[in-house]
């Protein structure tokens, strides 16, 4: 088989590679944004080497979209860096890197023009709407899929020149094989058979579509019922979106929410000045049509009759609109899913973008200092933009400037005020966030939340209580009205509270809170099928290891008691309880230099010990040394 015109002289390739590169390394210092700290950080199960195969299991679970793939690569990522977000970052670059290395071996098997290749690569790799899917760790899934979805472009190529039944079969299977690990590394992937119909067909040119189809027919026939397979399976036994069913089918309506994102979408491809890390107010499921959708439908229909017109004389033109529009439609909100529109979606389309806006500019001559100076420009925009995924504080800030509508934003921000010290600006924002989504217990506990942090423990209260009138089944609001409860001294309150909270949803954290009151309260029989469902939950809950020693303890069972104080120790070494009451049992035990090291453990983590337990030790002949507080 002949090889392909390069379209980039070695040389090009490096720099083409390294504009696609270097102005994504300051993100290596950036840290876990937004989704990250659920997905991620607080996702229990991907902290093991097992989850990378156990990701795979289709019946278990009941995590919202299935997608093993993209579960898996971030599992690894975890497991190799310890739970460091450079590897996660380091990861996302390189796939970027990836992609526009696949992306420009596709236009090379497509025998465009060599300015046609240079020109579509570099726009790919510089192109700054790319930043919130490489910047933003969970963005992994769409750089995944891009990568996979053009690899199978690029194996169907080859699979269509093979000349023998054995390369033919190699060629098939890879085909094949990238296909699925597109399909579950994102839903996007179910456009795939279209494509690389649509592929064939202009390849084959000018032969009849009906002698090309038949010449594959065993081949597209077995991507029409995996296809169908796969949607009855996304849509019926693991649905990937949580907005109820009866709704799915208003396509009026959808259809007016899709062109106003599209417009949206186009400006951002367009004029890449700005990126909005949430667009949570702007797009709403059922916001129907408005003057937004009209412009998008005119620019669709624009873009269609100029790739019909165009289809003989800029046959690529074509080829790329029908691959930006194609591969836009599963997250254009036809099919409306939680979150209408992020920037990340655009990281598939754009290849199509980018491949049209070459085909334009073909007649356009820059020389080539020009064109450096172009591509340099557009690096120093996407590490512009990337500063509004630097930080948490950055990302909602940016956000709450550019879209006033969020709802999420000033919520966000009040947890982070509050965290800084800025006592006024945090409860202005959970203000905020209050009056602009009343619909919403989460915002509504977050106000409570603000309040009981800053010390307001009566008004938390009433907040949570008037939140619990409209939101009776809400967790949040049930923690923060317990935690409230515990401050005023309503011990007994307080455990029906977090009873509550925990009963309607039963995580660790919940489990844990509530074990902790009973023990607190001294009913350690209750306590225990409480702290042990915690553990079971979150075998690495510290606080809930070392409650269920407090419960061994006052047992009087030592040998459990220290068995469980030093598992809570390997769940936390920063944790100071576990070593105190282990300094404590041994004290009563006898054990004084066992209970002399704990003890000094325990203050060197930040523990204040009891006085009097301090001059039983000193007369005992054993001295804390006690660290200078900071």
């Amino acid at each position: 088989m002949n090889s392909p015109p390069s379209g980039l002289t070695p040389r090009a390739l490096w720099l083409l590679m390294a504009a696609a590169v270097v102005p994504y390394l300051p993100s290596l210092g950036f840290g876990f944004l937004f989704d990250d700290i659920y997905a991620i950080v607080e996702h229990q199960k991907l902290h093991r080497w097992s989850a990378v195969w156990e990701s795979l299991a289709v019946w278990k679970g009941t995590t919202l979209n299935y997608r093993p793939v993209r579960f898996a690569s971030l599992a690894i990522d975890w497991n190799l860096g310890g739970g460091a977000p450079w590897i996660f970052h380091a990861t996302n670059v390189a796939l970027h890197g990836l992609c526009t290395f696949v992306f420009w071996r596709l236009l090379q098997h497509l025998r465009l023009p060599p300015r046609t290749v240079l020109v579509a690569a570099f726009l790919f790799a510089v192109h700054p709407a790319h930043v919130g899917a490489i910047d933003y760790i969970s963005g992994r899934k769409d750089l995944l899929l891009t990568a996979y979805y053009l690899g199978t472009m690029l194996a169907f190529l080859r699979f269509r020149l093979a000349d023998t039944a054995g390369r033919r079969l190699r060629w098939g299977t890879t085909v094949v094989t990238l296909g699925v690990l597109a399909a579950f590394t994102k839903e996007s992937a179910i456009t795939l058979p279209v494509i690389l119909l649509l592929l064939d067909l202009w390849l084959s040119h000018p032969r009849p579509w009906t002698h090309t189809v038949r010449a594959r027919a065993t081949f597209y026939a077995l991507w029409v019922l995996g296809g169908a397979a796969y949607v009855v399976f996304k849509l019926a036994i693991r649905p990937a979106t949580k907005v109820p069913r009866e709704q799915w089918f208003d396509l009026t309506t959808h259809a007016g929410t899709a062109l106003a994102i599209w417009w949206r979408a186009a400006v951002n491809l367009v004029a890449p000045w700005r990126t909005v890390p949430d667009y949570q107010g702007m797009y709403e499921v059922g916001q129907g049509w408005n003057l937004a959708s009209a412009v998008g439908l005119l620019l669709g229909l624009v873009l269609v009759v100029l790739a019909l017109q165009w289809r003989r004389s800029r046959a690529p033109f074509t080829a790329a609109v029908a691959f930006w529009m194609i591969t836009w439609i599963p997250t254009s909100g036809i099919l409306p899913i939680a979150e209408l529109y992020s920037e990340h979606y655009l990281y598939l389309p754009s290849v199509g973008f980018c491949l049209a806006a070459a085909v334009l500019m073909a007649n356009v001559r820059v020389g080539r200092a020009v064109g450096a100076v172009c591509v340099l420009l557009a690096m120093l925009q996407i590490v512009n933009l990337g500063r509004a995924w630097a930080t948490p504080q950055a990302m909602w800030e940016t956000t709450h400037r550019i879209n006033p509508a969020s709802k999420r934003a000033p919520a966000a921000l009040a947890t982070i005020y509050q965290e800084q010290g800025r006592a006024e600006d945090a409860l202005a924002m959970a203000r905020r966030s209050a009056e602009m989504a009343p619909e919403s217990d989460r915002v509504r506990a977050n106000f409570a939340g603000i309040l009981f942090d800053q010390g307001r423990v009566q008004e938390a209260l009433a907040t949570a209580d008037r939140g619990l009138a409209t939101f009776p089944e809400s967790d949040r609001l049930h923690l923060v009205r317990a935690k409230a409860l515990a401050a005023a001294g309503q011990r007994d309150a307080a455990i029906g509270a977090f009873a509550r909270a925990a009963n309607i949803n039963p995580t660790w954290e919940y489990l844990g809170l509530w074990g902790e009151q009973l023990v607190l309260a001294g009913r350690l029989a209750d306590a225990e099928p409480v702290l042990t469902r915690a553990v079971e939950t979150n075998p690495n809950y510290s606080q809930a290891w070392n409650n269920l020693g407090l419960i061994a303890m006052g047992l009087r069972h030592h040998e459990k008691a220290e068995e469980r104080f030093r598992r809570a120790v390997e769940c936390d070494t920063t944790n100071p309880e576990p070593h105190n009451n282990l300094a404590v049992m041994f004290f009563q035990n006898g054990r004084l230099p066992e209970s002399h090291a704990e003890a000094q453990l325990a203050a060197n983590l930040g523990r204040e010990l009891h006085p009097g337990f301090v001059q039983a030790l000193a007369n005992a002949g054993y001295t804390i040394e006690i660290p200078p507080r900071r």
